[in-house]
């Protein structure tokens, strides 16, 4: 995570508003579906993320910001990652490419909110 901290030198916390954070891991890219992570895991990344922002910003900073999750989301496996990652959206990638699946990706999220 140092490497990612150096892409934020430089950025004042009132500018953080306007940064959406995206995490996608690497063993993830070009997965199917079935292979995509699980919520728990998810839900650890993503407060990990925040606990870094905190120790750079501030904690309030830290926990109002979006962060999205790319990879692998389908229409079977979006409403547990979505419901139990604790993120405010997702990257979606091959499932995109069929807007029948896309759209049911689509309206998990909505009626998860």
């Amino acid at each position: 995570m140092y490497r990612r901290k150096e892409s934020l030198i430089g950025v004042k916390q009132k500018d953080l508003k306007n940064i959406i954070f995206a995490y996608e891991p690497i063993w993830a890219i070009g997965k199917k579906g079935d292979e995509a992570i699980v919520g728990e895991d998810l839900r650890e990344m993503s407060l990990y993320i925040r606990k870094v922002l905190a120790d750079m910003y501030s904690k309030k900073v830290a926990f109002n910001l979006d962060v999205l999750y790319g990879g692998s989301v389908d229409q079977f496996n979006a409403e547990s990652i979505f419901t139990e990652g604790d993120v405010q959206g997702f990257l979606v990638g091959r499932a995109s490419l069929d807007p029948k699946s896309f759209l049911e990706i689509i309206e998990i999220v909505n009626s998860a909110q």
